[in-house]
């Protein structure tokens, strides 16, 4: 019979799992946002009709989101009696939350300081 993701085992590892693949989300916001940012005029640089804004949105959704997941998954087997893995589950909770914090806080940084310009201006 197959345990699914009713055993807190399965939980605790699909946490990390989780925070990897946020993890990786997240390196793909910080590169879409540093390739444009312009280190003399402080801004991040992007014309409006290309579809980067796009991108940096989904990365930073698909990054809180899945980060979101995994510390809910982390949090749920912690403290459970019946997990043999609570320090899986713990690490799996605090590398999310990391990860979420620090995805909110690279999209609170794209959006007060990107600079959207028209093409051809």
């Amino acid at each position: 019979m197959s345990k699914g993701l009713s055993s807190y085992e399965s939980q605790a590892k699909l946490s990390v799992v989780f925070s990897a693949i946020a993890g990786a989300a997240l390196l793909a916001l910080v590169f879409l946002i540093m390739t444009r940012f312009n280190f003399e005029s402080m801004k991040i640089e992007y014309s409006a009709d290309s579809k980067r804004k796009f991108l940096i949105i989904g990365a930073g959704a698909v990054s809180l989101a899945i980060a979101f997941f995994g510390a809910l998954a982390g949090f749920n087997s912690a403290g459970q009696r019946r997990n043999t893995t609570p320090k899986l589950s713990w690490m799996g909770f605090f590398l999310n939350s990391a990860v979420l914090l620090a995805a909110l806080c690279t999209f609170i940084f794209w959006f007060l300081s990107r600079d959207e310009f028209q093409a051809g201006t």
